[in-house]
């Protein structure tokens, strides 16, 4: 299995494939990390939490969720104080089976496969499309992956359905489904 990459190309024939990876540094050793967490613990600076929707606050040391395959922790380098400006390190001494290394560089790799499966996913619509809906003036609408995020047992809520506005639980719900799918304003007809 190979994680945290991104696709370059992909050349040949059924049965005899080459993918070529660009595969990212986590600047954590995925071998030698136990998932303890302790470098998170010590990391000073707080990281929007993008998997969880923004729902939550994390560090840039995280995992994204406690059944992620692999089961190691990862280094954002977007918000890393060292990995933006040469300074902090904290996490580094507090690492006891010193899995941390800011030294990693990405790696081009060409991998041999057999078959191709392609699992395009889904997108996410603009907020734009989402105003006529109140999307963005009231902090109680939201999204369907904002949703899902909130209802999920290890999300940033623990499976807890609560109104953004007072952190009550709602009453009752209503769900507009298919924004954006089949929708002409927003470039989407089929």
């Amino acid at each position: 299995m190979v994680t945290n990459a991104d696709l370059l190309a992909l050349e040949g024939k059924p049965g005899n494939f080459t993918a070529k990876l660009n595969i990212r540094p986590r600047y954590i050793d995925a071998d030698a990390c136990t998932a303890c967490g302790l470098c998170t613990q010590y990391c000073p600076k707080h990281h929007v939490d993008p998997y969880n929707e923004g729902l939550a606050i994390t560090r840039p040391i995280h995992i994204d969720y406690a059944q992620a395959v692999p089961a190691t922790y990862y280094i954002d380098p977007s918000s890393c104080m060292y990995l933006q400006h040469d300074t902090c390190q904290i996490c580094v001494p507090v690492c006891q089976s010193h899995a941390i290394n800011f030294n990693q560089k990405p790696e081009a790799r060409d991998l041999k496969i057999g078959a191709v499966i392609l699992s395009p996913g889904f997108g996410k619509i603009a907020p734009e499309t989402l105003e006529k809906f109140g999307y963005g003036s009231h902090p109680d609408i939201v999204t369907a992956f904002e949703y899902e995020r909130m209802t999920t047992a290890s999300g940033p809520f623990l499976g807890e359905i609560k109104c953004f506005s007072d952190g009550r639980h709602p009453k009752s719900m209503a769900f507009i489904q298919c924004v954006g799918s089949r929708d002409i304003g927003c470039d989407n007809g089929y």
